[in-house]
């Protein structure tokens, strides 16, 4: 991809908000989100691309989605999203029914057929897009068992 000039306009309340932001994801050790406000910045200072993907070891490519991210919804684009990490206890019963769970413990037997609990941890992510470690699953179907 070619270097041409990709340069973002920025007010003085625009590059205020973008500074703070910068120094607030350095306090919160959000080193990604910050490389990103960087590229935003540089760009501002009418550094190409190239320039700045160099700059902080970065695509170009990625620097270009950077700018896009940030033209299209601001500060909140380039943040970190942060998916969910706990479930809701309505998730957390439906999860139980679909797995197989609760009827296997409820009988004694069948206990083959409920998911694995790296099963469930796939379903998870891919229907609610939640991350969830395997043993965070494995301890929720316990504790849920044990009620």
């Amino acid at each position: 991809m070619a270097n041409k000039p990709h340069y973002l306009e920025l007010d003085k309340s625009a590059m205020g908000e973008l500074s703070q932001f910068m120094h607030r994801m350095a306090l919160k050790k959000k080193w990604r989100a910050r490389r990103r406000a960087s590229a935003v910045y540089s760009s501002y200072k009418y550094r190409m691309a190239g320039q700045i993907a160099q700059e902080l070891g970065c695509s170009v490519v990625s620097v270009y989605d950077w700018l896009k991210r940030y033209k299209q919804h601001g500060l909140a684009g380039i943040a970190d999203k942060t998916p969910p990490t706990k479930l809701t206890p309505q998730q957390v019963d439906e999860i139980m029914k679909i797995s197989g769970w609760s009827s296997a413990y409820r009988s004694g037997k069948d206990r083959q057929k409920a998911w694995s609990f790296r099963r469930i941890t796939q379903w998870i992510k891919d229907n609610w897009n939640i991350t969830i470690s395997y043993e965070r699953v494995r301890q929720m179907v316990h504790k849920k068992l044990s009620e």
